[in-house]
């Protein structure tokens, strides 16, 4: 059987909740922390889930970080987010 649907499953589902909101609690982990977590995607290699090929966690968590400082960083998101919080801060009041 053809293991790239459960790799995608995998990606889609497990990575996904092990990145969300990194930016904010990956700094609080300590070097025990980030050892588990890369652990956690070397069962998953052996396991043929997560393919050898795909970049580890800490590659994973600083280009979502980058990511985010790029979106947060260009004036469109910027003018956009002050413009909810405008909303909502009025609609309150």
């Amino acid at each position: 059987m053809d293991d790239a649907p459960l790799q995608l499953v995998y990606r889609a589902v497990v990575i996904a909740k092990i990145t969300y909101a990194s930016s904010s609690w990956w700094g609080f982990t300590n070097a025990a922390d980030r050892e588990r977590l890369e652990g956690f995607l070397r069962r998953g290699q052996r396991q043929n889930l997560y393919s050898a090929g795909n970049p580890s966690l800490a590659q994973l968590l600083e280009e979502a970080d980058e990511n985010l400082f790029y979106t947060v960083s260009q004036k469109k998101a910027c003018d956009a987010i002050y413009l909810s919080i405008i909303r909502i801060l009025t609609a309150r009041l």
